[in-house]
C-alpha cells in the first residue's frame, strides 16, 4: 500500500446534497427527522494536521460521551472515512458485523443514537450497495 503526503492547502470542501431518504428500507436506522441530513459538507483530502485534530476530538470529547458499542461503531466509521482522508465512508452492515463481532440488530440499536445525536448521518443507502455514512466530527470541540 503506497502512502502519499497531503498538504494542508489541498483540503477540498464541496457541498453534498444527499439523495431523498424519505423512502428507505426496513433495515434503515435513519430517524424520522431527516432535516439535519440535508446540510452535510463533504471534505476530501484532509490534511495530516487536521486529521490529528479530528482524532483528538473523537478520542477525548466524543467517545467518552457514548456507550461502549456506539463508540466502537463510531471508531470503525472514523477509521473507514478519516483513514482515507475524508469525512464520509461507504460500509455495509455485514461488514460492520464482521469487524465488530456484533449482530446486525445490535449495530442498528447503537448506530441509531449516533445518528439522532448528529455525529453520523446517512448520505445514501440501498439493498444492493453499502450504506454511505457522513461523520460530523468538529475540528475542535469544547470539553464539557
Amino acid at each position: 500500500m503506497s502512502k502519499r503526503r497531503l498538504d494542508g492547502d489541498s483540503e477540498t470542501k464541496q457541498n453534498f446534497n444527499p439523495p431523498d431518504l424519505s423512502v428507505v428500507s426496513r433495515d434503515s436506522v435513519k430517524t424520522e427527522d431527516s432535516s439535519e441530513q440535508a446540510a452535510f459538507t463533504v471534505i476530501e483530502n484532509i490534511s495530516d494536521d487536521d486529521f490529528f485534530s479530528y482524532y483528538v476530538t473523537l478520542a477525548d470529547v466524543i467517545i467518552p460521551q457514548l456507550s461502549l458499542i456506539s463508540g466502537l461503531i463510531l471508531g470503525v466509521l472514523f477509521h473507514q472515512s478519516y483513514g482515507s482522508r475524508r469525512n464520509w465512508c461507504q460500509i455495509s452492515l455485514s461488514d460492520l458485523e464482521r469487524r465488530l463481532g456484533a449482530s446486525r440488530n445490535t449495530i442498528r440499536k447503537y448506530l441509531k443514537p449516533l445518528i439522532e445525536d448528529g455525529w453520523v448521518c446517512i448520505l445514501s443507502e440501498s439493498h444492493r450497495e453499502a450504506t454511505t455514512y457522513g461523520l460530523r466530527i468538529p475540528l475542535e470541540a469544547d470539553e464539557e
